[in-house]
C-alpha cells in the first residue's frame, strides 16, 4: 500500500503501475475502492472529532473574570495652586477630593482646555460590588498633575464640584495670571 498526497487530501490507494512507453507515463489505478472509502470516513470523523474537542475547550474559556467596574466623577474638595504662574514653567497642581466608597479609587483626571480656560475633574474607576460601604469625609485624599505654562496671559482653572440642586454643574473657579 503506498499513501499518495494531492491537493491537500490522503488518498490511499494500491499503486499498480502500468508503464506506457508510447506515452512515457505511469497509470495510477485503485485496487479497490473499499480502502478509498474507509480511509476517507476516517479523516472525516478525526475532522469532526477535533472540531468538536475545539469548540468544547474554547468554550470553557471565559474573558469574564466577574469584576464589573464604571468610571465616575467625584466633587473636588480643595485646591493647592500657586497664585501666579511664570512663562515656560511647570507647575504642580494639587487637588482633593472625599472618597465616596471603599470601592471607588483614583483613576486620574477629565482634563479639557480650551484657550485658556482648563477644566478639571478627578476621575475615579468604582467596583462594582454588593458589599460597598460609604465612607465618612473626614480624610482628604490628595493628587496632583503638572501644568506647563503656555503662552497665555492668564489661566482661568474650573475645577469640578458636582451638580447643584436642579442639576446644573457647579465649579471651583481660579484665576492665574502669567508672569515673565
Amino acid at each position: 500500500m503506498h499513501i499518495l498526497f494531492l491537493s491537500n487530501t490522503l488518498y490511499a490507494v494500491h499503486l499498480q503501475k502500468n508503464f506506457d512507453k508510447k506515452r512515457n507515463q505511469i497509470y495510477i489505478t485503485a485496487s479497490t475502492n473499499i480502502e478509498l472509502y474507509r480511509l476517507l470516513f476516517m479523516k472525516r470523523i478525526l475532522i469532526i472529532t477535533m472540531l468538536v474537542l475545539s469548540t468544547c475547550f474554547t468554550s470553557c474559556l471565559s474573558d469574564d473574570d466577574g469584576v464589573r467596574f464604571s468610571y465616575e466623577r467625584v466633587p473636588v474638595e480643595q485646591v493647592d495652586i500657586p497664585d501666579e504662574f511664570k512663562r515656560g514653567e511647570t507647575f504642580k497642581i494639587t487637588v482633593s477630593y472625599y472618597r465616596p466608597t471603599d470601592c471607588h479609587s483614583f483613576n486620574g483626571f477629565d482634563y479639557d482646555g480650551l484657550a485658556n480656560e482648563r477644566t478639571v475633574s478627578v476621575l475615579n474607576v468604582v467596583i462594582e460590588n454588593s458589599n460597598c460601604e460609604d465612607l465618612q469625609k473626614t480624610d482628604l485624599i490628595n493628587t496632583s498633575f503638572n501644568f506647563s505654562v503656555g503662552l497665555e496671559d492668564s489661566y482661568i482653572f474650573r475645577f469640578w464640584q458636582g451638580r447643584n440642586d436642579q442639576g446644573e454643574n457647579q465649579f471651583l473657579i481660579k484665576r492665574i495670571p502669567v508672569v515673565e
